[in-house]
């Protein structure tokens, strides 16, 4: 959308400077009579750049694309995939480095010069909240960690230093120092509140507050449970089942359903006493109250415990 406001912007200067009708009465034909005008103004000049256009065949359901200065001089592409890889080629369409910061979806790859010298950065922000500047070489150069995930991402320069710019899900604008990654500074937008039918008539509060109510009362509910899962990367999804007064089942299931592998996780008895726990379709028994669980790829796991 922004590309476009630009566009329509520069159409309507032209076609106000080559003397055609305001845009309220702007017709097809107009328009075309514009841009052909527009480009007798501004002819084609680059015929020796797109003759370097190459189509690349990367291997990745590439979903952003952006242009990359090169050591060299020349220009590249940095392409963003579904699965989290990052992919940066010369103009010719060979390889030059390929990165994964993240398994997630990237939610924004953009391209700038954040140190001056004269090489561009790749930005990358992730649904898991993860911001990732990469070096010309795709090495990491400095990485942040928001508590939620990131949606859009811009680079600005102030007195001849870059900034980066990034905000999302959980209301704040982040400013970084480009060169260095130091946050330097951070505003909470705070343009909403949460009405919620509590204790009968309801009542207003701040999004900021809500948050953390909302996370004593989970907090309390997990310390109820009779057992709880975690796993390294909380790539482990997971339901406790009540089967009978003495039985619980536990599904677990691979997270990772746009990259899925082999995960481990752990499952923990509170409150009661595991008599047994029994993996329901390998057989496999697990003693002590917390084991370890391998939950193969793209799939699940079944383990049934009696309580006592």
């Amino acid at each position: 959308m922004k590309k476009f406001g630009k566009l329509l912007t520069t159409l309507l200067a032209f076609t106000m400077l080559s003397g055609a009708t305001y845009a309220t009465s702007l017709t097809v034909d107009k328009a075309r009579e514009s841009v052909i005008e527009l480009a007798e103004i501004a002819p084609w000049r680059n015929s020796e750049l797109n003759e370097k256009v190459v189509e690349i065949e990367t291997g990745h359901n590439i979903y952003y694309a952006m242009p990359l200065t090169l050591s060299n001089g020349e220009r590249g592409v940095v392409g963003g995939a579904y699965d989290g890889h990052i992919v940066a080629y010369t103009n010719e369409g060979e390889l030059m480095w390929t990165a994964r910061p993240s398994i997630f979806f990237p939610s924004e790859v953009i391209t700038a010069d954040l140190n001056s010298d004269g090489l561009d950065e790749t930005i990358v922000t992730y649904f898991d909240g993860s911001l990732h500047v990469l070096d010309e070489n795709g090495q990491e150069f400095w990485k942040y960690q928001a508590q939620g995930a990131l949606y859009a991402t811009e680079v600005i320069e102030e007195e001849g230093k870059a900034y980066v710019m990034a905000g999302g899900i959980d209301h704040y604008l982040y400013k970084f120092d480009g060169a260095t990654g130091v946050l330097a500074d951070s505003l909470y937008i705070d343009n909403s509140v949460v009405l919620d039918p509590k204790e009968g008539e309801g009542y207003a509060i701040s999004p900021p507050d809500y948050k953390d109510e909302m996370v004593d009362m989970l907090e309390e509910s997990v310390a109820k449970l009779p057992v709880v899962v975690s796993s390294e990367e909380n790539d482990v999804a997971w339901v406790v089942t009540k089967v009978d007064d003495s039985h619980v089942r536990v599904s677990l299931f691979d997270g990772g359903y746009i990259v899925p592998k082999e995960r481990t996780a752990t499952v923990t008895v509170q409150n009661f006493e595991a008599v047994s726990s029994t993996n329901i379709l390998t057989g496999e028994t697990y003693e002590g109250e917390s084991f370890e669980v391998t939950v193969p790829a793209g799939t699940f796991a079944f383990i049934d415990i009696e309580l006592r």
